[in-house]
């Protein structure tokens, strides 16, 4: 080979190497279906743990306790399906709060605020289900959650609440 040979053999591969040795992050990804409803005493002091489509948000906090919920945006700030779910078109916050109450498979969001400032809207409702984790899946992307109560043997809870079918990722 010679040396002009080899330079450019280098220069196309050493790029292509770069370029394709990254991790790819998606949103686009199937839970199955046919799920085991949320109940409010699954919500209330449930713990935030991921967000389906990478690590980028893993810094975000979403709490709920008996009757309110709030999301504190982390250091990439909020991701852009809650912001467009949430908040009125150009709205952006650090910061949303609110009242909620979840039926079976339907989250609903109400009363919300951008930054301490009352958002006159329509409440939002947002898909939920359990699989044995919490999900809240605003559009393509899943929010997931720790249950905040011990769910197995719960006489609070129906007997079917941590009966989930398999997760498939």
């Amino acid at each position: 080979m010679t040396c002009l040979c080899k330079t450019f053999y280098l220069g196309a591969i050493v790029p292509m190497l770069i370029l394709g040795c990254g991790r790819v992050e998606t949103d686009d990804r199937t839970t199955g279906s046919d799920f085991n409803p949320v109940y409010p005493e699954m919500l209330v002091g449930c713990q935030y743990s991921g967000r389906t489509g990478g690590s980028r948000y893993d810094d975000l906090q979403w709490t709920f306790d008996e009757s309110s919920f709030e999301i504190i945006a982390g250091a990439d700030g909020m991701p852009g399906d809650l912001a467009v779910t949430l908040l009125p078109p150009s709205t952006t916050a650090d910061r949303i709060k609110g009242l909620w109450k979840v039926d079976g498979e339907v989250l609903t969001l109400f009363e919300i605020s951008a930054d301490e400032i009352l958002i006159e809207q329509d409440p939002i409702e947002i898909a939920t289900f359990c699989t044995p984790v919490i999900r809240i899946q605003p559009q393509s992307a899943q929010y997931m959650f720790s249950s905040g109560v011990n769910v197995r043997g719960n006489p609070a809870l129906p007997n079917d609440a941590m009966q989930s079918q398999p997760v498939s990722e």
